[in-house]
């Protein structure tokens, strides 16, 4: 996205602490077939991801909630992926978030 719209690139790094060159090298990396693990340092999770446990995700929701989105898509991967949509889904219920 980032090679054919720069402004879309300057937008998605605006406020994080990635540079267009520590872009470039993480994409290098994944195509070559670096696990994200490896290729991704916690920079990538803190501008590109809401992770953690159920609070965390709701705390890190709200920011983008606060700036205006109000619409959050979340993807859940793996075998647990139905359970942790429940437990993010029971906790949000419990929570002032959707208020």
């Amino acid at each position: 996205l980032g090679d054919r719209f720069p402004a879309a690139r300057a937008a998605m790094l605006q406020d994080s602490d990635i540079n267009s060159p520590d872009i470039e090298i993480a994409v290098e990396r994944l195509a070559a077939g670096v696990p994200a693990t490896e290729a991704l340092d916690d920079r990538f999770v803190e501008a590109f991801a809401v992770s953690g446990t159920a609070e965390d995700c709701l705390t890190r929701a709200a920011v983008y909630k606060d700036s205006g989105v109000g619409e959050l898509v979340l993807t859940f991967a793996g075998a647990g992926a139905d359970e942790e949509i429940t437990y993010l889904g029971a906790t949000a219920a419990r929570s002032t978030f959707a208020g």
